[in-house]
């Protein structure tokens, strides 16, 4: 089957919560939006529901890349749906399409380079504490007046040295 192309940035919208995390909205209602099932019918003209895996996998692969084009690492590497705790539900699943598109983003200027995702300190259900737990992170949002100017600056120090030692 044939990669479908889907207009990510059509279909996509970073936002940051109250407590400045950073999450992707999906635009479902958009006509390119792939649906869970298609109608289709038998060979005696009776209608049938398959899943639509294929073109899920397709958009959460593409909705990954796009979010790594902007600096962040979409809900554990992205390349899955997740259940209501976060965790990976694979493709394999018969009822993966039952689950959540990813939504967590993690700011990739942020993470301790060689511990993702521990890098991000994580609270109940694997949602991470607010502003990341990290400090210069939180700094940055403050000296903005609560916003978190994008893209991120490359001239910030995000990750302080002795805190990644530690570990």
């Amino acid at each position: 089957m044939k990669t479908i192309e889907y207009p990510i940035k059509e279909l996509v919208e970073f936002e940051m919560d109250e407590n400045k995390i950073w999450r992707l909205r999906y635009n479902n209602n958009h006509e390119c939006f792939p649906q869970t099932t298609t109608k289709k019918t038998d060979k005696w003209g009776n209608r049938i529901w398959r899943n639509n895996k294929k073109k899920y996998m397709d958009f959460v692969y593409q909705t990954y890349e796009f979010c790594e084009e902007q600096n962040f690492l979409l809900e554990y590497g992205g390349f899955c749906m997740v259940d209501s705790f976060h965790h990976n539900v694979s493709w394999s699943k018969k009822n993966v399409l039952r689950n959540q598109l990813p939504s967590l983003l993690f700011p990739k200027v942020i993470l301790k380079i060689k511990n993702y995702p521990s890098g991000i300190e994580l609270g109940v259900f694997g949602y991470p504490v607010p502003y990341y737990g990290n400090p210069h992170y939180k700094k940055y949002i403050e000296d903005n007046n609560g916003e978190c100017l994008l893209p991120f600056p490359k001239d910030v120090e995000w990750v302080d040295i002795s805190i990644t030692n530690k570990q």
